[in-house]
């Protein structure tokens, strides 16, 4: 069996007869229930006035036209409105605010709709705006921070790199974006355990305090790692416990020198004694 083709969304929407169309084919015929019966009325009432038949054609025709007049502005206040709540819904759903809609009036049921539609429109913009700069300042504050942070895709792939993750790879982010974590040597950082020390060739062989974390970004799981260089701190931890080490033995070697010495001038102190005795005989 042959696999069904996949239809999309705006295919099956041209496919589908407009409900537009059929609206505005049912207010035509609304239309034509309200005016065809009373223009033949009219016209039975014309024929039997004792008129002469241009003027009862020149009536009739002027009736007509009339009854044309306000079919089509029936047709105006019944349809245009709709159709320009519809452009306005439409523009909403492409993420375009600037769009407003007419005659949002109170005390009426188009104007209430419309005056519900220009509300929702200025509330979407205003999150639309509030989004964005938030978006603006966490970009700007991962940019400033001063340390690696990477986002990887569920493939693996980089997505996302600042600045200080660029200058420990040596490439700038178009260069980086895309490629996988193995090709960058930051393997290791994603199969690791989280909050424990890697050994990356980067950096010289630094040693990097690993974090990672999950966010969403348009409904795909990312993973996001933050490094943190340790190799200076540890050298420092190091230095420090050396001098520690080397003062606790300075500490016991002046301890274990002490009594020597004094056993020594001891030692001293008699065999001047001695010599001088043998000396004074």
């Amino acid at each position: 069996m042959g696999s069904r083709p996949v239809v999309s969304e705006a295919e099956k929407r041209a496919a589908t007869p407009s409900r537009r169309t059929r609206f505005e084919r049912r207010v035509i015929a609304f239309t034509a229930l309200l005016v065809v019966p009373g223009l033949l009325v009219t016209a039975i009432l014309i024929w039997l006035l004792p008129w002469s038949t241009e003027s009862k054609i020149a009536l009739f025709v002027a009736e007509l036209f009339t009854c044309s007049l306000l079919a089509l502005a029936l047709h105006e206040h019944i349809i245009r409105p709709l159709q320009t709540l519809a452009n306005v819904v439409g523009a909403l759903r492409e993420e375009d605010y600037s769009f407003r809609a007419r005659n949002a009036v109170p005390n009426d049921a188009l104007g209430e709709l419309s005056l519900e539609l220009n509300a929702l429109a200025d509330l979407l913009s205003r999150h639309r705006t509030g989004a964005m700069e938030a978006t603006a300042l966490l970009q700007r504050v991962v940019e400033e921070v001063d340390i690696p942070i990477f986002a990887f895709d569920p493939a693996n792939a980089l997505r996302l790199v600042n600045s200080a993750g660029e200058k420990l790879l040596h490439q700038s982010s178009s260069q980086l974006l895309g490629q996988y974590a193995s090709q960058l040597g930051l393997e290791d950082c994603l199969t690791s355990e989280n909050e424990s020390l890697v050994s990356l060739a980067l950096g010289g062989g630094a040693r990097w305090f690993v974090r990672r974390s999950s966010f969403r970004q348009q409904g795909i799981p990312h993973t996001l790692v933050v490094l943190s260089d340790v190799s200076r701190a540890l050298r420092e931890e190091e230095r420090r416990a050396w001098q520690r080490l080397i003062r606790v033995i300075g500490h016991e070697l002046n301890n274990s020198l002490t009594p020597i010495k004094s056993i020594a001038g001891s030692l001293s102190a008699r065999l001047d004694d001695t010599e001088l005795q043998s000396a004074q005989r």
